[in-house]
């Protein structure tokens, strides 16, 4: 699966910028460490607010079942459990679209992570 080869590629470059450390190119690992750290942090952040996304997504169409847009939207205006969920999904979905393409390690990463583009997908589900 790609995307475990990705995690894989992630922690070998951990792994690396570990080794590179320790040795005479210590400065190389330290100039690069702030980048790296950025783009895990990028990616470990989506990962949550997806987990996140798809937790509330069923209880969001539990509560809004059967109801028109207008009425879905007034359900979420009125109900606290309702609004939780909606902003839930709204979270990710900001994520996918502003944060994540704005980081140009993550704009490399999401070419091979088969992940993401479900999440990109996901997304733009939600946003119909």
């Amino acid at each position: 699966m790609q995307l475990e080869k990705t995690i894989g590629r992630l922690a070998e470059v951990a792994m690396h910028m570990g080794t590179m450390a320790m040795s005479e190119n210590f400065k190389a690992a330290f100039v690069h460490a702030s980048p790296f750290l950025t783009a895990i942090g990028v990616v470990i952040m989506g990962w949550m607010l997806f987990w996140r996304a798809t937790v509330a997504a069923p209880k969001l169409m539990k509560l809004t079942a059967g109801l028109d847009d207008k009425a879905r939207i007034e359900k979420i205006n009125k109900n606290k459990n309702a609004a939780y969920n909606e902003g839930q999904m709204k979270s990710v979905v900001y994520f996918i679209h502003t944060i994540m393409p704005s980081h140009p390690v993550i704009k490399q990463w999401l070419k091979y992570l088969k992940f993401f583009w479900c999440i990109v997908t996901f997304s733009n589900i939600l946003k119909q």
